[in-house]
C-alpha cells in the first residue's frame, strides 16, 4: 500500500505546475506596484523577492518573474525587452 501511494505522489509531483513564468509592467517604485494583467496589481502585500534593486529603478519596465504555486510569492528575476 505505501509503494502505491508513494507512486502516486510522485506521479502527481510530475505532472503538477509548482510555478509558472510571469511577465509584469512596473508601474510605480515607490511604493513598488507591479502589474500583471488588467486586474491583478502587486504591491508588499504580496512577497516579492528580487536578484537586483536596479531591477526596480523606474517605471515601465517589463520584469520576468517567477510565481508559486500559492500565487502570494513572486520572484523577480530580470528585466525583458520586446524584440523589434
Amino acid at each position: 500500500m505505501f509503494k502505491v501511494t508513494l507512486q502516486v505522489v510522485q506521479n502527481y509531483l510530475k505532472t503538477v505546475q509548482l510555478s509558472q513564468i510571469v511577465i509584469g509592467t512596473l508601474v510605480s517604485v515607490d511604493p513598488v506596484e507591479i502589474k500583471i494583467s488588467d486586474k491583478v496589481i502587486l504591491t508588499k502585500k504580496n512577497k516579492l523577492y528580487i536578484l537586483s534593486e536596479s531591477l526596480l529603478d523606474k517605471p515601465g519596465k517589463k520584469l520576468l518573474m517567477l510565481k508559486n504555486l500559492g500565487g502570494q510569492e513572486f520572484i523577480i528575476l530580470s528585466e525583458v525587452k520586446e524584440v523589434t
